[in-house]
Parts: structure tokens; C-alpha cells; sequence
């Protein structure tokens, strides 16, 4: 028999759109929880969104090399899709992308997940309007282990 985990702190819309973590017997941990307690290092799901190439590229690799699962999106449309789809633990975005920049992707998130770690990866920081809504800023260029630890500090997330 399983048993349906909602955190009381989601909005009921959250709670119902994801559904959260499902455990069979009292033996069953979740694959965060068995990170926790071997000491590795935890695993993100994580959405990279930037319109250059190259920047997304590098994140990713810099992530998967690090054992994360990254999914890659071109702009703040397509960012805001597909987080709609999937859960994710981190979203990194750039700031200045056409169809939709990532402030504005990062307050629609917001407004459906108000809890979701979104890391801002920008030359342009000056310019964000709600600095409160990002979990980190990460200026460009930045250095590899900066981004790890910054991913790496965000909380577990249970799907």
C-alpha cells in the first residue's frame, strides 16, 4: 500500500499538480534521502535555459559531469513549457532571451511554485527588477566549481 506525501506548505494547486513522493513499506527512502545518508553528493534534475548555444552547452556538461540530469531549453518560453511538463529540483536561466526573458519565465514559475530554486546565470544583473525571486545570481563567466556549489545548495526537492 502506498502513501501519498503533500507538503501542508504548497499551494493546493502545486500539491495537485505534483503529486510528491510515494513510499511502499517503511523501508522505502527516497533517492535524495539515500544520498543524505551515504554522504554522496545529491543528484538535481535540473532546467537550463539560455538562447546561446554555447553557455547551454557548457552548463550541461559542467552539471552532467557532476551526475546531474539536465534538460535544456532555448528561451523563457520554452523554459516555462517545459517546467510545466516535468519536476525539477533547479532551474537555471539566463536574463536577456528573445519570446520571453528570464525574469519574466522565472515569475511565472514563481507564481505556479513559489518554493522552485531558480539560479540566475547573467553579464546583466544590474538590470533584474525582482532580485528576491533568484535563489543565486552567477555572473558571467563563471567558474565551474561556483555553479556545482550553488546547484549543490539547493534543497531537496521530493518527486
Amino acid at each position: 500500500m502506498g502513501w501519498l506525501l503533500q507538503s501542508a506548505k504548497r499551494p493546493r494547486r502545486w500539491a495537485s499538480r505534483r503529486a510528491g513522493c510515494f513510499f511502499r513499506g517503511a523501508a522505502a527512502v527516497t533517492a535524495c534521502e539515500s544520498s543524505l545518508m551515504s554522504g554522496a553528493a545529491l543528484s538535481k534534475r535540473v532546467l537550463v535555459v539560455d538562447d546561446a548555444p554555447a553557455i547551454r552547452d557548457i552548463i550541461a556538461r559542467v552539471l552532467r559531469a557532476a551526475g546531474h540530469e539536465v534538460t535544456l531549453a532555448v528561451d523563457g518560453a520554452d523554459g516555462l513549457r517545459r517546467f510545466r511538463g516535468d519536476h525539477w529540483d533547479v532551474i537555471i536561466t539566463d536574463f536577456q532571451m528573445p519570446n520571453m526573458n528570464g525574469e519574466e519565465m522565472t515569475a511565472a514559475i514563481k507564481a505556479e511554485d513559489p518554493e522552485m530554486v531558480v539560479i540566475m546565470v547573467t553579464g546583466s544583473q544590474g538590470i533584474v527588477q525582482n532580485p528576491g525571486a533568484f535563489h543565486a545570481f552567477i555572473a558571467k563567466p563563471f567558474r565551474r566549481q561556483e555553479l556545482l556549489e550553488i546547484v549543490q545548495s539547493a534543497p531537496c526537492r521530493n518527486w
